[in-house]
């Protein structure tokens, strides 16, 4: 049974644009229902829920729009599983994870350079503080 824009959209968790704008990116990948025109509804069959589904795990693992749609336009909709309706889809946390510890790394990194430059300023500027006499004298 096919649903609507309104249904599906709420099934994946997404707003109405965004769906229909996921219905344009991967047009070569699900029904034509899915894409009926202009001014005509909007339908989604089962198969183009699975792959919409997969679609949005995909961005959840921190894939682009052009990579999902080349991934969808090869997956046959039958291989995909239904999605749990009991556990909420939320990103792939370990990758997440991953990510967010290789920022703080690289700003720790950053942090580092920015107080060593500072320490070199602040040798710089007592030199230039120096007497007249003490910078003649090489003090």
């Amino acid at each position: 049974m096919s649903l609507k824009a309104t249904e599906a959209a709420r099934e994946l968790g997404v707003s109405e644009a965004s769906l229909r704008r996921w219905s344009i990116e991967f047009e070569a990948a699900l029904s034509a229902e899915a894409n009926p025109g202009e001014k005509q509804r909007r339908f989604y069959t089962p198969d183009d829920m699975l792959l919409l589904h997969e679609a949005k795990r995909l961005f959840g693992l921190g894939k682009t729009t052009s990579e999902v749609a080349s991934i969808l336009t090869t997956i046959d909709p039958a291989s995909l599983q239904e999605p749990a309706t009991d556990t909420p889809n939320l990103p792939a946390l370990p990758d997440a994870f991953e990510r967010l510890t290789d920022a703080l790394t690289t700003i720790a990194d950053q942090k580092q350079r920015i107080d060593a430059l500072e320490a070199r300023l602040d040798a710089i500027e007592r030199q230039e503080r120096r007497s007249w006499w003490d910078k003649l004298r090489g003090r």
